[in-house]
């Protein structure tokens, strides 16, 4: 689903179609905390479902008019319910209590137990990339900083904490949050003398972590296998047997000019890319493998992912109403795809269903059997 001011776009994977729907707004809401009746239109922000309920968080909002620049950053704070079986819908604007989190954007999000895990992202006000895990209660509606920002780093010194960080990857494993890749502005940035003059850039993160929900500590993943490069932006999903699939991304490296005086000058070279890659982690053995590599041909899989929108290019946005079903189904002996396969399918394994094995596929007998 994907959210804009009062629609609402519901797809469909099965039929491959996209429908907009009219989201009212709560006029019980307006009428007994004088609140407004629906969120604000919103970028950046996250979105998480919850018991039939979607819940949306923070983000960059339509309104720049100064005049109501304070109401729009309180609106922007506040945490917004749908219920998805209700009719009509309408938006519920949630009254929190707590110590509320500082007003982010591009902040990463996810469900565990019945909370709602917020982490990292940067301030609206002033882009400072952030750091902490904090947890909202989606049944008693109770904000409660879980970890910090952790302080600059040291050198020589062995991180304790990822680095503050935004658009990263992050997902819910066992008592887990992993968290993925993400950007950040260079350390150089926080030279005064680079402030004041000059436009700094961002740089990708291509390290794991995972934070214990619990117990309250980081701790470093280190990953095998076919990974993918420094990134941020990607897409996430997470299938019901637990696999983690990371599409797609955003590549940069820091590029400025810094002149500290006259006579001394630094440049950084810019390199940016996006991704049409798609990966598949395994939480259980800290292991990748790619499964779509970058010209969109399926190196390995048997599974169906869905992508909708986002960007494609650097130029303008692209508004994109388009389902793009990548079919990864292929030979699990010699690769073929569906469409080259004789007859233009592939049969599941048998012998995979009675050992209990995950599936996979062969276009034919012999394929089968040479890979037995």
């Amino acid at each position: 689903m994907a959210e804009k001011g009062d629609q609402l776009a519901i797809v469909n994977p099965t039929q491959q179609t996209i429908s907009m729907v009219d989201v009212r707004p709560d006029p019980g809401s307006r009428r007994r905390h004088r609140l407004p009746g629906k969120p604000d239109g919103r970028f950046r922000h996250t979105m998480v479902l919850f018991q039939g309920a979607l819940y949306i968080y923070g983000g960059d909002t339509e309104d720049k008019n100064s005049s109501t620049a304070s109401s729009t950053k309180d609106e922007a704070k506040s945490v917004w319910r749908l219920d998805l079986t209700a009719q009509p819908l309408a938006w519920q604007r949630i009254l929190c209590r707590g110590t509320v989190p500082p007003l982010r954007r591009n902040h990463s999000a996810a469900v565990w137990q019945s909370q709602m895990v917020v982490y990292g992202g940067e301030t609206v006000e002033d882009m400072r990339d952030l750091g902490d895990v904090w947890s909202f209660d989606l049944m008693h509606h109770t904000w409660r900083q879980l970890a910090p920002s952790p302080p600059p780093r040291t050198l020589g010194v062995a991180p304790t904490a990822p680095e503050p960080r935004r658009e990263c990857a992050a997902w819910v494993h066992a008592d887990w949050l992993y968290v993925f890749g993400g950007m950040s502005s260079s350390p150089e940035s926080a030279r005064p003398e680079v402030q004041a003059r000059h436009q700094f850039n961002a740089a990708s993160f291509s390290t794991m972590w995972r934070f214990h929900l619990e117990q309250h500590r980081w701790e470093r993943v280190y990953f095998r296998g076919n990974f993918p490069a420094a990134r941020g932006e990607m897409g996430v999903a997470v299938s019901p047997r637990g696999a983690v699939y990371l599409a797609g991304g955003y590549s940069t490296a820091a590029g400025t000019v810094v002149r500290p005086n006259n006579h001394e000058s630094r440049h950084f070279v810019q390199q940016s890319c996006y991704s049409a890659e798609l990966f598949e982690f395994c939480c259980a053995t800290a292991t990748f493998r790619r499964v779509m590599a970058p010209d969109m041909q399926p190196v390995l899989g048997n599974l169906r992912v869905y992508v909708l929108g986002g960007y494609i290019s650097f130029t303008m946005p692209e508004a994109r109403r388009t389902i793009v079903a990548i079919d990864m189904r292929v030979c699990a002996h010699c690769g073929v795809r569906r469409a080259d396969a004789p007859g233009g399918k592939l049969s599941q394994c048998s012998r995979c269903k009675v050992e209990g094995r995950p599936p996979v596929h062969y276009c034919s007998d012999q394929c089968m059997a040479q890979n037995w």
